[in-house]
């Protein structure tokens, strides 16, 4: 689930600043990709429980040092930098807003729970019958 955290990060990071899907992944160092990868590494760690390493092979195959690095960048650009500060709150609370929506479907949600019930009522229904039987003999 939390991989998915990831992506989904990276999702509104790239669609905040218009950039293409899987931009944030690619080894370039353009300004504002940079920013950007920065930014979603930096809410990768603080909404997650990956390890640097992990997050920086799923954001562009980065080590962790880099992932340190981003996070303390981001953490000196909200403080320096008015406009990266706007930017951040605003992509804070469109991640915010999307974590609190179900990960996954309400379908997926009502196949679960009916599988649960029924494996619920199938052992049940068995417990219900070997106390029968104990009962009668």
């Amino acid at each position: 689930m939390d991989e998915r955290k990831v992506r989904l990060i990276q999702e509104i990071i790239e669609a905040y600043y218009n950039l293409p899907s899987g931009s944030i992944q690619l080894k370039t160092r353009k300004r504002e990709i940079v920013q950007a990868r920065q930014m979603a590494m930096a809410f990768s760690k603080d909404k997650t429980k990956f390890s640097l390493a992990l997050i920086g092979s799923l954001l562009g195959g980065k080590d962790h040092a880099t992932v340190l690095y981003a996070k303390n960048t981001v953490n000196n650009l909200v403080d320096s930098d008015r406009q990266f500060r706007e930017d951040f709150n605003e992509i804070q609370k469109r991640i915010s807003n999307k974590f609190n929506e179900p990960m996954i479907s309400k379908e997926e949600i009502y196949s679960t729970i009916t599988k649960a019930v029924m494996e619920r009522f199938v052992h049940y229904r068995e417990w219900n019958k070997i106390l029968k039987e104990m009962v009668n003999t």
